[in-house]
């Protein structure tokens, strides 16, 4: 039973030798290919020499070189080599079909291994971004506001990202929100069930990049309430203007694009 992951009844070790035998068959295909399709040709050899050349980049056309063809009887000796390779190629490709036959449901269970370990790992790389941008957004922040977090008595996080490209137009994305915790990874390291691990700017980016995607990252900025409704106002609907003030639960996102070209 793998604790990892106990759906997968598979242990450390028979997935070792899965990845094992996958990797063996696959370089073995990759060596058959080689062999085969040397320079890009199916070539055909008599003792050495070569016979007949079939190119696939021709579609199918045979050039034949200046030696010719020939047929001719082989001796008791040359028959039971060939018959001695032909027999190890068979073998090696029964061995192949066994291979997936007895693995089959193992290598799927090692491909969905596989799978889930590369989720893991991009999750791991995602959290460590919004990370990187949270720690930038702060920065540009405490230098534009002279505070290194927000105020104590205001509950929100107030952001914006404009993007603008030539002959692309501009876009841009608003939003206002508590960022509250409530992700399964905001207790992962707790040692109090009330009290998140993660930070509200944590959060709060994380939010935004639910909303609009992670190219809207690129030049996201927190703002101060005052600048947020005096800036971007005429991106705000009435109702939000008139809520801005009142003890609820609130929360507001918008995306704006246009193109004059």
């Amino acid at each position: 039973m793998n604790d990892d992951m106990p759906w997968v009844d598979l242990t450390p070790e028979e997935i070792q030798q899965l990845r094992t035998k996958k990797q063996e068959l696959t370089e073995y295909g990759k060596q058959k290919i080689r062999e085969l399709m040397n320079d890009g040709k199916l070539r055909f050899y008599d003792k050495g020499k070569e016979t007949l050349t079939i190119d696939g980049s021709s579609w199918g056309e045979i050039q034949t070189p200046e030696m010719k063809l020939e047929v001719k009887e082989m001796t008791h000796e040359e028959m039971l080599e060939i018959a001695a390779q032909r027999e190890a190629e068979n073998n090696a490709l029964n061995a192949l079909d066994e291979l997936h036959q007895n693995n089959n449901n193992g290598l799927k269970e090692l491909a969905a291994i596989e799978r889930q370990e590369l989720i893991e790992q991009l999750e791991v790389k995602k959290k460590e971004n919004f990370r990187l941008v949270a720690k930038a957004c702060m920065q540009e922040y405490e230098k534009t506001y002279n505070h290194d977090t927000f105020p104590v008595d205001e509950s929100w996080v107030y952001m914006v990202s404009e993007y603008f490209g030539t002959g692309e137009g501009q876009t841009v994305c608003i939003m206002m929100t508590q960022a509250n915790p409530g992700h399964a990874e905001d207790f992962e390291t707790s040692t109090n069930k009330y009290v998140a691990c993660t930070t509200k700017q944590y959060r709060a980016v994380r939010a935004f990049h639910e909303q609009f995607g992670t190219w809207h990252l690129h030049g996201l900025r927190f703002l101060s309430k005052e600048d947020f409704f005096s800036e971007y106002s005429y991106y705000i609907p009435p109702v939000m203007m008139k809520l801005s003030n009142k003890s609820c639960f609130k929360e507001f996102h918008t995306r704006v694009h246009y193109n004059f070209s």
